[in-house]
């Protein structure tokens, strides 16, 4: 007797005959299909060196990171700044002096990945309603 024979699986829990189902049985295990123009849409996204090239990346990526911040991680970012921008678009501290933080200079790892994702679902946004597809 194997080690895996000794514990077998419990019944219902795993499906060991997918080769006999049908193709819409196993379609149906799957999820719908992705079709339709939310599909297209999806497609149809800027690549990452469009967004990054963009005339308006700077602009929307530091009020997208000020947006997540605020909102997302708001113990933090309160803790240290006041929520507010200078001229230049630096961070305030909770004195109101300058400093010398962008706010997208505090996103690290999946928080500037989700922040890029906005960034550019927002530039997406912005030159369909620049074309006359507003939406």
């Amino acid at each position: 007797m194997s080690k895996f024979e000794q514990f077998p699986e419990p019944e219902g829990r795993r499906d060991t005959n997918m080769e006999e189902k049908s193709v819409e049985e196993l379609e149906s295990l799957a999820g719908p299909y992705p079709s339709g123009p939310e599909y297209a849409e999806k497609e149809e996204k800027m690549s990452i060196e469009d967004v990054k090239s963009h005339p308006n990346f700077d602009e929307i990526l530091q009020e997208k990171a000020l947006e997540y911040l605020k909102n997302k991680d708001s113990d933090w970012f309160y803790s240290r700044f006041s929520g507010e921008v200078s001229s230049e678009g630096y961070l305030l501290d909770n004195d109101g002096n300058e400093t010398n933080w962008l706010p997208s200079q505090n996103l690290g790892g999946p928080a500037y990945v989700e922040v890029i994702k906005k960034v550019r679902d927002a530039l997406g946004k912005k030159d369909h309603a620049e074309e006359g597809n507003t939406e």
